[in-house]
């Protein structure tokens, strides 16, 4: 039994048979197979081993894209919340100029 397909995963190439011969697209098969593991490879090797242990299930390419995706999206969401609270908590100080004012944000930083 094949293994379910992941949401927005590119269907594989399907095998196209005839009735008793044999498959027609055998060498588009075999193309993508090859390029699926070259992307895997790649995508895999360039990855801290921290972020390598949650792609273990992963089996194609398109399936590490889509939770490495997931993963970096919940870490740019909670940045964005940090940098929101950081501005919304600065308060005007009477006399602080535009210059030290940037000064003081870099070193708080």
């Amino acid at each position: 039994m094949p293994p379910a397909p992941v949401e927005g995963d590119p269907a594989p190439i399907a095998p196209v048979a005839t009735r008793y011969g044999p498959l027609l697209n055998a060498d588009s098969i075999k193309e993508w197979k090859v390029k699926d593991c070259t992307a895997r490879r790649i995508l895999l090797t360039t990855i801290e081993p921290k972020l390598q242990t949650t792609l273990v299930g992963c089996k194609t390419a398109h399936q590490i894209w889509v939770r490495l995706n997931a993963q970096h999206n919940k870490c740019a969401a909670n940045n964005k919340y940090v940098a929101q609270r950081a501005f919304m908590n600065y308060s005007y100080v009477q006399g602080i100029t535009n210059i030290l004012f940037k000064k003081a944000i870099r070193l708080s930083i």
